[in-house]
């Protein structure tokens, strides 16, 4: 651990775990991930006004392609979590 909060990103990921069940493949998850981060790191308010979303920044959350690990990462426990799900007693 490098002193990073435990749930530094609890905020995204609330926000891409509901989005998962509509996803059909790795790169629909990736482009889930990547939708949320990017919102989260590349835009802001436009100063007390939160209803003034814009963009802030380009380079913070990076390119979609910097997320396909995370991405089969989160897959992969994706399909396993629904299968354990799916399956009868």
């Amino acid at each position: 651990m490098c002193g990073a909060p435990t749930d530094e990103y609890a905020g995204e990921a609330s926000k891409i775990l509901p989005q998962l069940k509509n996803a059909k493949s790795v790169l629909e998850a990736r482009k889930i991930i990547y939708d949320v981060f990017d919102y989260s790191f590349n835009h802001g308010s436009s100063g007390t006004d939160l209803s003034k979303i814009v963009r802030i920044d380009d380079s913070e959350a990076g390119l979609e392609t910097d997320y396909q690990l995370i991405a089969e990462e989160v897959w992969t426990f994706w399909e396993t979590f629904n299968s354990v799900k799916n399956q009868k007693p």
